[in-house]
């Protein structure tokens, strides 16, 4: 599901997945990029991801945290 919100803002909602915050359409090579780097990350070290946000790419959250 792709929610937008009434300023351009996205959320995408994978079934069985992660909820990602998108923000805007700008940047959205690196928004990619960073996107399947954390996932592989995640899948590397067999843990499930929750919730990640790629709204600036350079500064990703994601949940839950690894250590």
């Amino acid at each position: 599901v792709v929610e937008v919100t009434p300023e351009g803002q996205l959320t995408l909602r994978f079934a069985g997945g992660p909820v990602v915050v998108w923000g805007g359409a700008e940047r959205t090579l690196a928004k990619t990029l960073a996107l399947g780097v954390v996932l592989d990350r995640y899948e590397a070290v067999s843990k499930g991801c929750d919730f990640v946000d790629v709204s600036i790419p350079d500064r990703v959250l994601a949940r839950p945290v690894l250590k």
